[in-house]
Order: structure tokens, then sequence, then C-alpha cells
């Protein structure tokens, strides 16, 4: 079957974060590709699917129309396909949209693994968002001690992250997180939804600016789990369905905002249906220079770092454990800072190029998955033989 392209329209240049809306300032770049049979799989409304997926990968609310002209017809959201001839359609924005725009990052993925780190700062955060998520996790219902605290913005991005993206996306005050550890950014995942948070699984809230919660219309809030591929195991193993609802606390205020939801279905989507266009597109235009000020720490510092971060925890617990013991109690408080330990420990990769750094750490990471996985497995497996 023949595909779909999205186009959105970019600026060419951004000045001191001041955005030219000069139509000749705005070019037309592919964004999405996928076939029409593909879109039926998350929404019996595709168009309507199609404008939410555009709309949360450029940070901003806008139509479709098959045309890119300034007067446009927008698309009926409510026809349950789209016609075969149909093979571009165009997302646009009225100025006042177009000064919100906010694109999803393609690095926002990166580094996402060491989010599930115990350390000292997410002890609390972890302690948060089982007390919150009745210590199940809100998709599977996994009890809590076989599941993750995750982070939906990753914890390695830090807080300057999480803060300029919803800053730039919040509609409201109270959509802004200035903390990646606020219990807003997290959610009680099982470790195989969690691996895929962004990548192969993301949740669909409605109502949104698209989307209605079902084809009657209904105004209840909802939130449902999309698996982006065909893995029984996904969504937390085959008892879990495509459109398994999410459970959702009743206090509202503690529960993740829609852009937050909508930043990790941008990710799903980009990695599945995104154009390479469309990824050079956050670099070409400055938003990368609003999200990273100080440029883009690469992958092997921030394993360096939270190695670092785990060892000062290992010593905290150290010295909880020894406290009052005198001299050896007091030695570990000057733990924090880098020993020879430290040090002997690094050697071995300062003269190793970055390619073959990064190379050796991802083969480490894909290993740990494995092995974390079949470990996950078991356990569930004799949860649930427990239930029988």
């Amino acid at each position: 079957m023949s595909e779909i392209v999205v186009y959105a329209s970019f600026p060419n240049e951004i000045h001191s974060k001041a955005v030219n809306l000069d139509p000749s300032n705005w070019t037309w770049s592919p964004c999405i590709q996928i076939s029409a049979d593909r879109v039926l799989h998350f929404s019996s409304r595709p168009y309507a699917w199609l404008r939410y997926a555009i709309g949360a990968i450029v940070g901003a609310h806008g139509h479709l129309a098959i045309t890119n002209t300034q007067s446009y017809t927008p698309v009926d959201y409510l026809a349950p396909s789209i016609p075969l001839d149909v093979l571009a359609l165009y997302y646009h924005l009225d100025d006042k949209e177009k000064l919100r725009m906010f694109p999803i990052d393609p690095g926002f993925l990166h580094e996402r693994i060491t989010s599930s780190v115990l350390t000292a700062r997410r002890a609390g955060f972890r302690e948060d968002v089982l007390r919150r998520d009745g210590n199940l996790c809100v998709v599977s219902q996994v009890p809590g001690s076989y599941c993750d605290a995750a982070h939906l913005s990753a914890h390695a991005k830090g807080d300057k992250y999480i803060q300029v993206n919803t800053q730039r996306r919040a509609r409201s005050e109270a959509e802004y997180i200035a903390n990646v550890d606020d219990l807003r950014n997290g959610l009680l995942l099982h470790p195989f939804i969690h691996r895929g948070l962004g990548k192969n699984v993301a949740f669909l809230v409605t109502p949104n600016f698209a989307m209605e919660t079902s084809d009657k219309g209904q105004s209840d809030l909802q939130c449902v789990a999309h698996a982006f591929i065909d893995d029984p195991y996904s969504l937390g193993g085959p008892h879990v369905r495509l459109g398994t609802s999410v459970r959702i606390c009743d206090d509202l205020t503690q529960w993740p905002p829609q852009i937050l939801f909508d930043l990790v279905y941008a990710s799903a989507v980009l990695v599945h249906f995104g154009t390479p266009r469309l990824r050079e597109q956050f670099s070409a235009n400055g938003f990368k220079d609003q999200l990273y000020p100080q440029g883009v720490s690469n992958s092997t510092q921030a394993e360096y770092m939270a190695s670092i971060e785990k060892r000062a925890q290992d010593d905290a617990n150290t010295k909880s454990h020894n406290l009052g013991r005198g001299e050896r109690g007091a030695k570990r408080e000057h733990r924090d800072e880098l020993d020879a330990y430290d040090m002997i420990m690094f050697l071995p990769y300062i003269n190793v190029g970055a390619e073959k750094m990064m190379h050796t750490f991802k083969e480490a990471e894909e290993r740990a998955e494995a092995a974390e996985r079949a470990a996950s497995v078991k356990k569930v497996e004799q949860w649930r033989g427990h239930l029988e």
C-alpha cells in the first residue's frame, strides 16, 4: 500500500529566539511517512490521529489539508478512512501557533537507560510514584516491587531540559515542571514498558486538541497504551493488549500533564515514522540551541557521571550503616570527591576513541537489557504462578 507523507512548515531562521512570521521565511518539510492501514492500527479516525501525531511532533495545534496554499479546507477528521489518491497532507498553523511551535527533540530518548538507577536523589521520587499509583503498574497491574518508577522526561536529561520543554509547550501554568524528579514526571511501569517508553511504547491521552475519547464523542479523560511494534511483551506481557486503559489517579494535580504524554508519543512516532528531514529541522532552525544552551553532553560523559552518582549513593548507604563509628565514618564524608580508585577505574578509557567507547557502552547496555528482561520474565511468571 502507498504511504502518506505529512508535511509541516518550519521557519528558515530564528533570530534571538524571535520568529519571523513572513511566509517567505517558512518552508514545507516532510515529517511523517506512514501507510493508511498502519494509521488504522492506532485509531478508527485516521485523519484525527495524524493531526494529533504531527501536532505532538511540532508542539503546536493546527489543521490538516490536502493543499499547502494559504487558503485551505481542513480534511474531514471524522472520516473512517483516507482515500487512496491522498498521498500528501499539510499541517497548517496560524501565526499564534507558529510562535508556540517547539518540535520534539530527536535526542529525547538518549540516555533514558540511566533513569532506572536508584540513587539518593531518586529514592523519594520512587516512593512518591509508588504511593500515587497504588503500588501497581498503571498498565499491566503488576505489583510495584517488580516495577520501575519511570521518568517520562529522562532523568539523565536533567532539570533544565524538562523546564524548557514544558515552558515552551505549556498552555497553562499548571503544566510547567521545574524538577525532573517531580512526581508529575513519573509513572509506575513494568520494566518492559519502561524500556520501550518513547520508542516502542507511548500513551495516548484523550480528549486532546485533535481527538475525542471515543467515536461517541465522550469527554471523559482517558489514557490508553499504544505499542508501536508487534511484540507481546512490549506492554508487559501477552495479557496486555494495544489500547489497554492506563489507570489514572484521582488527583489530577499529581498526574503528568498532557504535554509530557505528547512528548513521549511524538518521540515514538518520530522513531517509527519520522523522516530524516524532520530530524534535521530540530538543529537547523535554532530549536536545539534553546533546549541545549550549553551544548549536548555526550553519552560517555552521562554514563560516567551516572557511575559516580551511584558510588556516591553507595557511600551514603555505608555512612548511614556506620553512623557514629568515629574515624571510619569521618573518612567516608570525603568520598564525594574523586579518589585514586575513581581515576584507576577511568584510566582504561582515556586513550579509547569516542566511537569505540560508544560501541563498547552500547554492547554493555544490550547485554544488560537482555539479562534484565530475562530476570523480569522469570519474576512475572513466578508472580502469575502464585495467582493461579
